[in-house]
């Protein structure tokens, strides 16, 4: 099996923003780097498996959430919808959903718009039940952050914006403006991604339908 690793980084002062660095992760991997993959793993950096069998055989047609038990719940999936940490993603299902929303400034709420996604348009979500996940960052201090409760704010009523995938592609094509910088060595890669834009653009909009 061949692979490449690319780690997306923010790195402006804005809060962080995982919904934009997934997207800008995946357009930088399939238009930039010109990257044909059957498959991508959606990885927090935070997360690591215990064996190999988060990744084990299965249909890659399929979405996998690979973080069903991980540590930091105990080993126990939190709540049905969860498909946070680790999650696998066919590019055709990545790109029919439009990826993440990029409208959750701070921690929380952007994987679980994903999972909303994932159902409106008739996607599953296979767990593997048998791989265990150690989780690096078990205490959120974010949560209590009015970003959080703003952010399930927007999940609960339905607010976040439809500015998703696409949005990210547009946005890096400026890559002189919108990338910090970006290197490959081998199978790894880092693009780092300012967020300026994209914030001034997705808060407005979110602010507005507040």
């Amino acid at each position: 099996m061949t692979y490449t690793l690319l780690y997306a980084e923010q790195t402006s002062a804005n809060p962080f923003n995982r919904g934009l660095l997934l997207n800008a992760g995946y357009a930088y991997l399939s238009d930039v780097m010109k990257n044909a993959c059957s498959y991508v793993y959606l990885h927090d950096v935070d997360m690591l498996t215990e064996s190999t069998l988060a990744y084990g055989n299965f249909s890659k047609t399929a979405v996998v959430h690979a973080a069903t038990n991980a540590s930091q719940f105990d080993y126990k999936l939190p709540y049905p919808s969860y498909v946070g940490g680790v999650l696998g993603v066919p590019p055709s299902v990545f790109k029919l959903v439009d990826g993440f929303s990029n409208c959750f400034w701070g921690w929380g709420a952007e994987d679980d718009d994903f999972y909303n996604r994932l159902i409106q348009k008739r996607q599953s979500v296979y767990r593997t039940q048998h791989a265990r996940i150690i989780s690096l960052s078990a205490n959120h201090t974010d949560r209590v952050s009015p970003e959080y409760h703003r952010n399930l704010n927007l999940l609960q009523k339905k607010l976040a914006c439809t500015s998703g995938l696409a949005d990210a592609r547009r946005y890096l094509r400026n890559m002189t403006k919108n990338v910090a910088s970006s290197t490959c060595d081998d199978d790894v890669c880092t693009v780092k991604v300012y967020s300026e834009f994209m914030y001034e653009r997705t808060h407005a909009k979110r602010s507005g339908r507040q």
